[in-house]
């Protein structure tokens, strides 16, 4: 093999195979001082942010980052979080948390998979030793409101016995007296916050995959995606959560009673002030994550929820419910009995088809209206899309609730077997 086989690359010589001088090949490899500043500054940046302190936005998912077939495990999972936080309706915002609470937990774990490993071995080997637990559970249950008057409230009294234990079990297991993540922090991260989601979404996948919320009907594969998961528990606790939670702090109450008071100022009538004052009406309202000059809020779609009522309080900051709070597609869903508790009092319509409550001039045409001329002119249109159970419908289910129908349905199976047995004796 020649030795020029084993020169050093052309780079540092000149054409002809003499090498470079010294000098020249230093300013050859080097930038330039005034580039070379300019350049340790970029690379300085990157260092630099995660120094920035977390915000909400940080957290929140939106719309699109959501997958569609995920809806239904995103409100299971919320459902969830709301009965271990003991938050039975929409306006409950989340307990303050102490550094002493804290403390213990910072110490007791040094990493996240220390965490992890903890959940699922208490899971396993904690049983009805926790006497806390079931006071826990009496608690949660005693605390819901009037079946019917809260979407989340029933939605938790679905929640088996059996698995709101496992669920306060594990809590408990813990030394925790109660379950409430540091949300105020914005650190998701900290080792007394980790404990909390990994409780939350380990007992979710537990209460989950043996059917516990089946009457969501949640998607089962979405349980296993982990990463997913996640970033909807921080959506809802640290972004959602976390802004119920500042704005209790300073005005407890505020978003509720606003709403209120700004449709009795406008001289509305009782039944559509009833959707003002009803927490699962506007409650989900979310100060915009940017500093908009303007004020402005964003209206999250809500389940259930009937879209002109969405579209009726945007105007606004830009018990018992009348049936239009709902969707009719969702209402005709309900069982008799759930239709017949919400309209045990009557039937009440609260605003017209959603092409009259889009401005506070349209609205004038209507808001004062007597009841009568009001259902007569509006209200009959409205419900025309609400399926109200019939009077058949409902002596049958006072019949059910009587016991009488248990004696008719034992009689009908002995006529069945009489009516069998002369079957076998035609084809005998």
């Amino acid at each position: 093999m020649s030795d020029t086989n084993m020169d050093p690359p052309m780079s540092s010589q000149t054409a002809a195979g003499t090498p470079l001088p010294h000098s020249a090949q230093k300013r050859k490899r080097s930038p330039s001082p005034q580039a070379g500043p300019s350049h340790t500054k970029k690379a300085r940046k990157p260092h630099q942010s995660p120094k920035k302190p977390k915000t909400p936005s940080d957290w929140h998912l939106t719309k699109a980052e959501i997958p569609k077939d995920a809806s239904t495990t995103k409100l299971a999972l919320e459902v969830h979080i709301r009965a271990l936080w003991h938050l039975p309706h929409q306006n409950a915002a989340p307990p303050m948390v102490t550094n002493v609470d804290q403390a213990h937990f910072e110490q007791r774990f040094s990493s996240e998979k220390d965490v992890v490993s903890s959940v699922h071995t208490s899971l396993n080997t904690h049983s009805g030793n926790i006497n806390d637990a079931q006071s826990a559970v009496n608690a949660l249950l005693s605390s819901l409101q009037p079946e019917g008057r809260s979407a989340i409230g029933n939605h938790i009294r679905r929640i088996s016995s059996g698995f709101l234990l496992l669920m306060f079990r594990t809590v408990a297991s813990f030394g925790l007296v109660r379950w409430a993540p540091d949300i105020l922090s914005n650190d998701p991260d900290s080792m007394y916050n980790l404990l909390h989601e990994h409780i939350a979404l380990i007992t979710f996948e537990q209460v989950a995959i043996a059917y516990g919320y089946s009457h969501i009907g949640i998607n089962l594969s979405i349980i296993k995606k982990f990463s997913l998961l996640r970033k909807l528990y921080r959506n809802f606790v640290f972004s959602y959560m976390y802004k119920i939670a500042k704005l209790e702090g300073k005005s407890p109450g505020s978003l509720s009673r606003g709403r209120f008071d700004i449709i009795k100022a406008q001289g509305f009538n009782e039944r559509t002030a009833a959707l003002a004052e009803e927490a699962e009406a506007h409650s989900d309202d979310e100060l915009p994550d940017s500093d908009l000059p303007e004020q402005a809020y964003n209206i999250k779609l809500k389940d259930g929820r009937s879209a002109k009522v969405t579209t009726f309080f945007r105007m606004s900051l830009p018990k018992n419910v009348p049936i239009d709070w709902f969707d009719p597609e969702y209402w005709n869903t309900l069982t008799v009995k759930e239709r017949m508790d919400y309209i045990s009092d009557g039937v009440q319509i609260a605003l017209p088809l959603e092409e009259h409550c889009k401005t506070w001039a349209q609205c004038d045409a209507w808001k004062n209206l007597p009841e009568k001329e009001f259902m007569h002119r509006y209200g009959k249109f409205v419900l025309e899309k609400y399926k109200l159970p019939t009077k058949a419908e409902m002596e049958q289910l006072k019949r059910w609730e009587d016991g009488e129908e248990e004696e008719e349905v034992n009689e009908g199976l002995l006529n069945t077997e009489e009516l069998n047995g002369s079957d076998e004796e035609l084809y005998a």
